[in-house]
């Protein structure tokens, strides 16, 4: 996985590049499943850098690294941080799709359970 990140890197020599940060998101996925979180957040996190430079404001992508790292910190018992990303996923999915869109119901519900699990504590 990292030699096809290697192989895109030369590819687009400009690090800030959304197909690199399309990469490193797919890395923390990687990590994800295979319960490495601290990984997994590493790679989201290098991608959502990219994405806030190279994209433009509240495009879908950066709303896609935020659920990422919301969901990594619920798989890590941080429910504060986890709900605080998801919150940010939510507000850019609401500006670009309807409310009845599939990755709006799904954040949603992802920020209904964080809130439920902050209250449990």
């Amino acid at each position: 996985m990292i030699n096809h990140l290697n192989i895109k890197k030369e590819l687009y020599p400009d690090y800030f590049h959304p197909i690199i940060a399309s990469s490193l998101n797919n890395i923390g996925v990687i990590y994800q499943y295979k319960k490495d979180y601290p990984k997994a957040l590493e790679y989201y996190n290098q991608a959502l850098e990219i994405r806030m430079k190279v994209l433009p404001e509240n495009h879908q992508d950066q709303a896609a690294s935020y659920t990422n790292i919301g969901e990594t910190y619920e798989f890590l018992g941080e429910y504060q941080l986890a709900l605080e990303h998801a919150q940010k996923a939510l507000i850019i999915y609401q500006t670009i799709f309807d409310n009845n869109y599939p990755y709006v119901l799904m954040v949603k519900e992802l920020v209904q359970r964080l809130q439920e699990k902050l209250n449990e504590q």
